[in-house]
């Protein structure tokens, strides 16, 4: 992906989305929503993985695993391994 493209995730839907996890709005939306939603800040995170943008990624996981019932952590569990791993590249 290019820089470019990478900007255009993260400015929109991506930044939009994430103001659903900062005002509290996401866990009030119905399920269709939700799921959308939910896939729009799995690539939203993608983004800011790739980009080592770390804080705001741990902000969103945190909301997720704690403020959504588990129905909604299948997608993100599998995200949580390549955090790790980024972690651990920036600490080398």
């Amino acid at each position: 992906m290019t820089p470019l493209f990478l900007f255009r995730i993260y400015r929109f839907p991506g930044l939009e989305i994430y103001k659903t996890i900062e005002d509290d709005t996401l866990k009030s939306f119905d399920h269709e929503l939700k799921i959308k939603a939910l896939n729009g800040l799995s690539y939203y995170i993608e983004v800011r993985i790739r980009r080592r943008k770390l804080p705001e990624v741990d902000r969103v996981l945190s909301y997720i695993f704690n403020e959504l019932i588990y129905n909604y952590h299948d997608l993100f569990k599998r995200k949580v391994g390549r955090i790790n791993n980024a972690q651990k590249k920036n600490e080398i």
